[in-house]
């Protein structure tokens, strides 16, 4: 009985499984990367619902920074995917988060700015 007792859910968890059914949903109707949606739903938790918001509306202007500086990457360059490239544009993606006071939006910014300089198209 003891052993049951450990494994209860709470509401943190209950709250991070509906943002990421949630965020799953919204993706599948204009997304052909869902897995993203979900990685910002679970990455954005928090202990509170204000929290969660401010860490969302972070994570929301983090990954428009980091989209926005991988399109300029993409049409500026004429190989963004070179490993350089690569580099210098995550340093400028972390320098501008943290510019912006958006140190908690970092990882997606990053993961987003390479996503989509290295995307190559297809299914």
């Amino acid at each position: 009985m003891q052993f049951i007792k450990r494994f209860r859910v709470g509401q943190r968890a209950i709250k991070t499984a509906i943002s990421v059914g949630l965020a799953l949903a919204l993706a599948m109707v204009g997304s052909s990367l869902p897995i993203f949606a979900a990685i910002g739903a679970i990455s954005v938790m928090s202990r509170t619902w204000v929290d969660s918001l401010k860490e969302s509306l972070n994570q929301i202007a983090g990954t428009f920074l980091g989209y926005l500086i991988a399109c300029v990457f993409v049409t500026v360059l004429p190989n963004p995917t070179f490993f350089v490239w690569m580099a210098l544009g995550v340093l400028c993606v972390i320098s501008l988060c943290i510019g912006l006071k958006l140190n908690f939006a970092i990882p997606l910014a990053s993961i987003v700015f390479a996503d989509v300089c290295l995307y190559t198209g297809g299914d």
